[in-house]
């Protein structure tokens, strides 16, 4: 019985990636306002939310969990960046690469654990 309960939610939860060029503690906009309260008022139990963003600060890790959300980045980083630093390289051209990051990431995020959705 206890197994058919585990593999019943591990059926039924529901697997969402977010693609985010930002995302807490470093930008705090209304984008990424939107997705915390949004996650967070979301149940844990039903969905499991993915996000995959750039790594700006090296200070920061590449994995974290925020909230509800499972934050992956990516990209070059400096430590300790500050507004000046975004437009020289390498930070410059994270923007660019990140298409091509991102969708490296998803893929490899979806052959762990398939994901349900895909939003951004």
């Amino acid at each position: 019985m206890f197994f058919a309960v585990f593999l019943y939610k591990l059926i039924s939860v529901k697997r969402i990636l977010i693609f985010s060029l930002a995302y807490y503690p470093d930008v705090v906009a209304g984008a990424e306002v939107a997705i915390k309260e949004i996650t967070d008022r979301t149940s844990g139990d039903d969905y499991v939310f993915d996000m995959v963003t750039l790594r700006f600060d090296s200070t920061l890790p590449k994995f974290e969990r925020i909230g509800n959300v499972n934050v992956h980045r990516v990209g070059f980083a400096t430590k300790d960046p500050n507004i000046a630093d975004l437009s020289r390289f390498p930070l410059s051209v994270n923007k660019y690469f990140f298409p091509i990051w991102g969708f490296l990431k998803a893929q490899s995020l979806h052959k762990k654990t398939p994901m349900t959705a895909f939003g951004q």
